[in-house]
């Protein structure tokens, strides 16, 4: 049996390999070298050997003592530095990879991932260490027993061997469904996800928010039904073992004097050292369950990770080039496809050509699944066109390696967007002119900016928009992208956008993209395009 863990550790850490090995081995010898004192002197009446072998027995305790303090310090600081180093690779690796990848995978098993298989980790470690420490003093004991007794040690192999044979064949059931367990607790994660993001529409839709809970309660019933199931595997193994090692004494005790003329002192000492390796065999059996899910939790975060690289994740730019400003954005051409699970085409958009001019005013307009949003996508850059299509900035085609510095000309605040308490990716904020813009977006009695932060998020839709417009001016981009923006403002801030503020950004020389369905202002923007069924159409 493979035990991913510790290959995963010294891959991950610089841990010192040789001497945890060392201490491992002599913790283990030192364990197994006690069980021959004890035996020694409870055979003897000599008290000058029992002072000799008094000393041995405390330098012994202490040695096993100092190792396994070692060990499980150690353990737990390789555990928990390897968890963070880990942690904290992996989101860099999401921050650098593209939004299909988060589209296509899902918050849920990402969250599962991140959180409880490296906690599993985190929770394994000591009982691997106990496991790895219990091996050493197994064998060291097993040596000792065929010192005493070969005929004893063999009986005491075969009982092993049957053992071993029926717990390979548990381990490989039980991994199969930890397996599967561990994809249903991801699924979980994205039905609670439902919950907490959906909440609004659960609470006025009793039949949506049962089926939504019915979902989540097939879901964990599920999960519990292959854990149970994992876990009595497991439970048959360990009670096996223990039913062996129950006959495994009687036979020492009742019939290996039958079968040959083992001396009773040999007979007491056998019997002393089974007694004597149960706690050494209890480390080894939890440490079988420890190992399972440790290697599932090791193959689901490698698996991720790989799914990450493939996915194609850019390295992390040291200088990158953030642009100032720019003359002409155009897409050429450009199309994006939407596959289902077979591969075929479910929408696509496109080929669309379109050319925006710094300081236009741009509306896009269509229903609900025309395409509109995809189109913003493409034009951020956050989704790359297929083959054929092109971005061309100021007459340079956008490659990928230069998309990360493309989309540094936009501030945006999508239909979905996500409201930071704190001005995150400013070098400088001066407090005055975001109270000052407090005041104009009329949210001065809501929240304050204090300490680098919002000191209240939890506001309506539309002040809560209001807010990442405080935001996104601060950013000061060049280009400035509203998905609806105006669709949950009061008529009165709903003029005041784009009569005012629209105004405002234009003149301060930025361009604006809008989708809006906003007919009546269609006049304040220098140009409109409709889409439907992902191309534009010339009626408005």
């Amino acid at each position: 049996m493979e035990i991913k863990l510790i290959r995963f550790f010294f891959q991950e850490s610089d841990v010192p390999k040789g001497t945890i090995l060392f201490m491992t081995i002599t913790s283990g010898i030192s364990y197994a070298i006690l069980l021959f004192v004890i035996n020694k002197v409870a055979g003897t009446d000599i008290i000058d050997v029992e002072i000799q072998f008094f000393s041995m027995y405390l330098i012994l305790c202490v040695i096993f003592i100092v190792c396994k303090r070692y060990l499980l310090d150690q353990s737990t600081t390789v555990a928990e530095g390897v968890i963070r180093r880990v942690r904290v690779r992996l989101v860099g690796k999401l921050r650098h990879t593209e939004l299909q990848f988060l589209e296509k995978t899902g918050h849920g098993e990402i969250y599962a991932r991140i959180t409880q298989d490296t906690d599993i980790l985190s929770q394994s470690t000591p009982i691997l260490i106990s496991f790895f420490d219990a091996s050493v003093s197994f064998v060291a004991i097993f040596l000792y027993i065929a010192w005493l007794s070969q005929i004893g040690f063999l009986l005491i192999l075969v009982f092993l061997s049957a053992g071993s044979i029926i717990f390979v064949f548990n381990y490989m059931e039980a991994k199969e469904e930890i397996k599967k367990s561990r994809l249903k607790e991801a699924h979980f994660f994205d039905a609670l996800d439902n919950v907490l993001a959906g909440f609004k529409e659960l609470k006025v839709n009793y039949r949506k928010n049962s089926d939504v809970f019915a979902d989540i309660e097939t879901i964990s019933r599920e999960t519990e039904r292959l854990k149970v199931s994992a876990g009595f595997k497991f439970n048959k193994t360990i009670v096996f073992y223990y039913l062996c090692y129950f006959i495994l004494i009687g036979c020492v005790l009742f019939i290996l004097p039958t079968l040959s003329d083992t001396r009773n002192d040999i007979i007491v000492k056998l019997i002393a050292t089974l007694l004597y390796i149960y706690g050494s065999m209890d480390a080894l059996l939890r440490g079988i369950p420890a190992c399972t899910q440790s290697n599932v939790a090791v193959a689901n975060l490698e698996k991720l990770e790989a799914k990450l690289d493939a996915f194609g994740v850019y390295a992390p730019m040291t200088s990158l080039h953030i642009p100032t400003d720019f003359k002409k954005i155009v897409l050429e051409s450009v199309c994006f496809r939407y596959l289902d699970k077979n591969g075929e085409t479910s929408f696509a958009v496109g080929p669309i050509d379109l050319s925006i001019r710094k300081g236009e005013i741009l509306f896009i307009v269509g229903g609900n699944g025309s395409g509109k949003s995809t189109l913003l996508k493409l034009l951020l850059g956050l989704y790359y066109p297929e083959k054929g299509g092109r971005i061309i900035l100021d007459e340079q085609v956008v490659k990928p390696s230069l998309f990360q510095s493309y989309r540094e000309l936009f501030s945006i605040i999508l239909t979905d967007f996500y409201l930071f308490k704190k001005l995150y990716g400013l070098e400088s904020v001066d407090e005055k002119e975001v109270e000052s813009l407090l005041c104009d977006m009329e949210l001065q009695r809501k929240t304050r900016y204090i300490d680098g932060k919002f000191t209240d998020t939890d506001l309506s839709t539309g002040q809560r928009k209001r807010l990442a417009y405080i935001a996104s001016v601060l950013e000061d981009k060049p280009i400035y992208v509203f998905d609806e923006w105006a669709a949950d403002q009061d008529p009165t801030f709903r003029k005041h956008f784009y009569e005012v503020l629209l105004k405002d950004l234009k003149r301060m020389g930025k361009t604006i993209i809008a989708v809006t369905h906003d007919d009546k202002y269609f006049d304040k923007a220098d140009q409109v395009i409709k889409m439907q069924e992902g191309k534009f159409v010339t009626d408005i």
